[in-house]
Formats: structure tokens, sequence, C-alpha cells
């Protein structure tokens, strides 16, 4: 076991990830983590959140593998206790996440404010000026707080003022694949909009929206229909996490996002397994250790011209 190191695996079962063929699903960071382990020439060690019992830790825990390796999966509710218990008995983790809850330990996390900031650079690009964050969730996530910051430094150094982010509730209704619920995804969607999008007191309207993720996005644009507005063309749409192709609401929607960002999960699996074992072969300075990974930027259905191009902002990615 010395020579073994331990990943959290995915909890979906393969029907699931059948279905989730593009890179920004969570279950994308194992394959990344096996890989490394095995080129690092390791033993691969998985554990099943959904079948770890305490005494299944404790058998761990007694086991004393090298390292253990915990992305972020779909069940969440026992991370961290898990990941205390291991700690508290010295075993090495190297985590995904810079959350408050998650600073103790080592850990990789993607750079939310390039993020932001490549995304909106994009949007200035095509002639955009009116361009608001559309989220569900608050401020106090960090990488909210990080995709904000990039957002804000695009703006201004495009001489734009930054506009207010635009926070929409969950639906509150069950969500499932069907067009009954689509149609009410979009309604939702519409209420939230409608003073930002449909010129009401003669607002002018946004030309641009940051979503938090892909998801939704086709509710999105079939809301911005439904309001006079275009999507892909008077409004454009942006989304996180690059798995937009795999969403079934596309078959309801001509028109989802333009553009997004893939965090690389993978590549953030391998960097964990990487900070894994530098801090077990003693190249790591005392305290927790935090590795940024750049995402990338992924265009999906670009618009034919800048609406306004002479406004428009020269783009070229970061590095």
């Amino acid at each position: 076991m010395e020579h073994s190191i331990a990943v959290l695996a995915s909890s979906l079962n393969p029907e699931q990830v059948k279905d989730q063929q593009q890179p920004g699903w969570l279950h994308s960071f194992v394959p990344g983590t096996h890989e490394e382990i095995s080129d690092q020439g390791y033993n691969l060690f998985v554990i099943h959140p959904d079948r770890l019992t305490d005494a299944d830790l404790r058998r761990v825990i007694d086991g004393r593998p090298m390292g253990v390796v915990c992305p972020e999966v779909e069940t969440e509710s026992n991370r961290q206790a898990w990941q205390q218990a291991l700690s508290g008995a010295g075993i090495p983790i190297a985590a995904y996440g810079n959350s408050a809850d998650m600073r103790g330990y080592d850990r990789v996390a993607s750079d939310h404010e390039v993020g932001g900031y490549e995304l909106t650079r994009w949007m200035l690009a095509q002639g955009r000026r009116r361009i608001a964050m559309f989220f569900s969730e608050g401020s106090d996530l960090y990488w909210v707080r990080g995709r904000r910051s990039g957002y804000e430094r695009a703006m201004r150094e495009a001489g734009l003022e930054p506009m207010p982010a635009i926070h929409f509730a969950p639906y509150p209704f069950r969500y499932s694949c069907t067009n009954d619920c689509f149609e009410k995804a979009f309604r939702h969607m519409v209420g939230y909009l409608v003073e930002h999008l449909g010129g009401v007191g003669g607002r002018e309207p946004l030309d641009a929206l940051l979503k938090e993720t892909d998801g939704h996005a086709y509710a999105i644009a079939a809301a911005c229909r439904l309001l006079g507005r275009i999507p892909g063309s008077d409004v454009l749409l942006a989304g996180y996490d690059n798995y937009a192709m795999d969403c079934w609401e596309r078959q309801f929607e001509p028109r989802g996002l333009q553009v997004t960002m893939d965090k690389r999960n993978a590549e953030m699996g391998r960097k964990m397994v990487c900070l894994l074992i530098d801090r077990c072969e003693g190249r790591l300075p005392e305290g927790p250790q935090l590795r940024l990974v750049c995402p990338e930027l992924v265009v999906l259905d670009a618009p034919p011209f800048p609406s306004d191009p002479v406004m428009a902002v020269p783009y070229a990615p970061l590095g």
C-alpha cells in the first residue's frame, strides 16, 4: 500500500456516464488521476463514495496508502468527513476546490478569475457592451467571486462600467427531460429577464449574458426568443464547464450557447496526483499549497459578425 495512491471515484453508474460525452462533467476528473498515477509508476486504489462505510474508511486508514486524491464528486455529503479522517490519521491528501473548508489541504482549483476575464473579452470582441452575469448561485462562493473579478477587469480595461449581476431563483418544480418541463423552465427565466431584455421602462436591453454553467442555457435562449430577442444574434450567451452539447434541452431550442469555458477537468485530475506526489516526496514547503489550472475558451456557435464592428475589441487567448 505504500506504493498505492487511492482516488475517490465518481459515484455515477456506467449508464449515466454513457450519456455524458463532453469533458465538463464531474466524472472527467477521474480518468486524469488514473492516467497520471499509471504514468508515474504507482498502484491505483479506487474508492467508490456510495459504497464507503465507516468500517471501510477505517480499513483504508489502517492500510496506510501513500496518499489519497479527492476530486469533486457527485456525492458530496461525506467528502469533508472522509478528508478530515484521512488527514487526521497522517495520510496525505490532494483535493479539488478552493472553498474555505478546503483550504487546510493541498488542493487544485480552476482559475475562475481567468475564466470570467476570457469570456468577457470574447464578448467584447464581438462588439458587445451591455454584458451581465446571469447566475443562480450567490456571490459568497469562491468561484463566483473569481469570475466576477475577471469580468470586472475585462470591462474596465475596455472602458466600460461593470453591470450588476442578475440573480435568478432555482426552478420551483421538479426538473425532468420533457417538453412540458422545458416550457416551464424558459417561462421561469422570462420573469427574471423581461426587464433586462424586454425594453421595460425604456431601458436599453442587454446584448450578452454570462451564465454560471452550460446547463439551462437553452431555456435562457428560448426565454430570449419569447422576449423578442434572437439568441446568438441580438443576445450572445456564454456558459461554463463545456458540456452543452450533451444537454437534453437542445432538442427544443435551436440556438443555445455561443461560447463556453472548459475547466480541463482531466488535467486537474493529473495536477492533483502530481501535487500529492510532490508532498509525499518532500518537495513542498510546510502548509497547504494551491495550484491553479487555467481553463480553455471553447467557441461553439460564433455569430457571423460583431453587432458593432467599430466597437469590437480584438480578442486573442491568453498564453
